[in-house]
């Protein structure tokens, strides 16, 4: 009869350990996959963090855009009234040249006669 209770025994004893390490072989595997959803998580989050920036890059590019647009018009805008100085300066400087050229005419309008001179 012991010999049946001790290999009852012996036989029970590798299936404990069996069970054992069954059962801690599930959750290694569980904790496996937990690690592997809390990766994704964290993929997800960095992909989003990701896609938030290359929104404000794309925005601060369009900005960057109209501000290259903007002074282009400005310069050009810069140029014109330039030019228009530079006609107004010539128009001015053509006016006083008339105007001297009146005052003369204005000096010289009656007649230049040489006489006898007086002592």
């Amino acid at each position: 009869m012991k010999t049946k209770e001790e290999d009852k025994k012996k036989i029970s004893m590798p299936i404990f350990i069996i069970g054992l390490l069954s059962i801690m072989l599930i959750l290694a595997i569980l904790a496996f996959f937990l690690a592997i959803i809390n990766m994704q998580h964290h993929l997800t989050q960095a992909n989003l963090t990701i896609a938030q920036e290359h929104s404000q890059i794309l925005n601060l590019t369009h900005s960057l855009a109209q501000a290259n647009a903007t002074a282009q018009a400005l310069r050009s805008n810069l140029s014109q009234a330039q030019a228009t100085i530079t006609q107004q300066k010539a128009q001015i400087t053509n006016l006083i040249s008339i105007l001297n050229l009146n005052e003369s005419q204005v000096i010289f309008n009656k007649p230049i006669s040489i006489g006898p001179s007086r002592l």
